[in-house]
Formats: structure tokens, C-alpha cells, sequence
């Protein structure tokens, strides 16, 4: 895979993750999720999820890559501190701390996400 295509599609998988949760933990039955809440609520999840990946994750991706250093664990901690952000944008000015269930919630979502960008990304890059 070459490394302008594995990152345009490690951009467009990235979202996926948040997107497929938001289907997932929206309580609109009392059943659980169903997989048409899931799927039906999956093109607005990924939407806003491709929305914040654009606006925080690109420029910090082309930061990473100028300065080198687009590793596993940049792109993880950068997931963290970009789900974090959202969390504190959604919930403000009722925001719990960097240790609210629902921080805690965003911010693993992001370390998924940047793990799988990470993950698509290297494999259009030269071994060494």
C-alpha cells in the first residue's frame, strides 16, 4: 500500500469506532442496542466523528509527521487527548474532570481510534 493511500484510508476508518458507539450506547430501546439503532445512527456518528478527526487529528498529523514522530504512541496519546477534548466541549460547563466516567469514556474511544489510524497508517510506510 502506498503512504498517501493508507493514510486517506486510515482518515476515513478512524471515525468508525465512535461512530459505531454512539449506535451502540444510545438508550433508545429497553432492550439494549438493536443493530437498526446501531446502523441507522451510524451515518450521524460518523459524520461528527469525521468532523473532529478533520478539525484536531489532521493538523496534529501533519505536526507529527513534520517533526517525525507519528509512532503508536503518539497517535494513542493524541486519540486520548482529542476524545477528552470533545468530552469537555460536550458537556460544558457541567464538565466532571479529566476523570469523569464520560472523559474516561471519549478518551478511550480516541485511543482506539488513533491506535487503528496508526495501525493503517504504517503499513504504507517504506520498512526500514
Amino acid at each position: 500500500m502506498r503512504d498517501e493511500s493508507a493514510t486517506v484510508i486510515a482518515f476515513l476508518i478512524a471515525p468508525v469506532f465512535p461512530a459505531l458507539l454512539l449506535g451502540i450506547g444510545t438508550p433508545l430501546s429497553r432492550d439494549g442496542p438493536k443493530i437498526i439503532t446501531i446502523l441507522g445512527l451510524f451515518p450521524i456518528g460518523y459524520v461528527y466523528s469525521a468532523a473532529v478527526t478533520g478539525l484536531f487529528a489532521f493538523p496534529l498529523f501533519l505536526l507529527g509527521t513534520r517533526m517525525g514522530l507519528v509512532r503508536r504512541w503518539s497517535a494513542t496519546i493524541c486519540g486520548y487527548l482529542i476524545g477528552t477534548f470533545v468530552s469537555a466541549g460536550l458537556q460544558w460547563p457541567y464538565w466532571g474532570g479529566i476523570f469523569d466516567p464520560a472523559t474516561l469514556h471519549y478518551g478511550a474511544t480516541g485511543v482506539v481510534s488513533g491506535f487503528v489510524f496508526w495501525l493503517i497508517w504504517r503499513q504504507g510506510q517504506a520498512r526500514t
